[in-house]
């Protein structure tokens, strides 16, 4: 009987097999150092977001945007009570650039006027106008003027 050597595996591995195995992980890696430097220069590392106005980012902005829509059309139907409370939601949850803060400001103002309560609307409209960011002075000026003629003349009475 002849007995036979044992199968002795080589310590080589070959080309077919090793230039495959490469280029899969270098391509692997690529993606990876891809995937991280897209993750770490985005948004959420650089606080931009895609709303105009507001100045950081954060996964709520969205619905805090929605708040100042809902501001918006609620102005449209006359409901202005609710129209400023979102406004007002608006202003505290959002950080907003000088601009923005001041048209929003503005609104709630005129929105006061529409309600003939000018005590309550002179302070919105004097932060809109000490903003310095309002691109119509003369209708800011007209309505701080009219209110503080109304606020005047409560005060003249009994």
């Amino acid at each position: 009987m002849d007995i036979e050597p044992p199968y002795t595996p080589k310590d080589t591995v070959g080309l077919k097999i090793k230039i495959p195995i490469v280029l899969l992980t270098l391509v692997t890696l690529g993606v990876l150092i891809a995937v991280f430097v897209r993750l770490f220069t985005g948004p959420m590392f650089k606080g931009k977001n895609e709303t105009p106005g507001i100045v950081s980012g954060s996964a709520s902005d969205a619905w805090i945007d929605q708040l100042k829509g809902v501001g918006d059309r609620l102005r449209e139907l006359k409901l202005y009570e609710q129209a400023i409370d979102q406004y007002v939601r608006y202003l505290d949850r959002a950080k907003l650039d000088k601009k923005s803060r001041a048209e929003i400001s503005l609104a709630i103002g005129e929105i006061y006027i529409q309600l003939s309560n000018c005590n309550e609307a002179l302070p919105w409209l004097l932060q809109a106008e000490a903003s310095g960011a309002i691109s119509d002075k003369a209708g800011l000026n007209k309505n701080i003027d009219l209110c503080m003629s109304r606020v005047r003349k409560q005060r003249a009475e009994p």
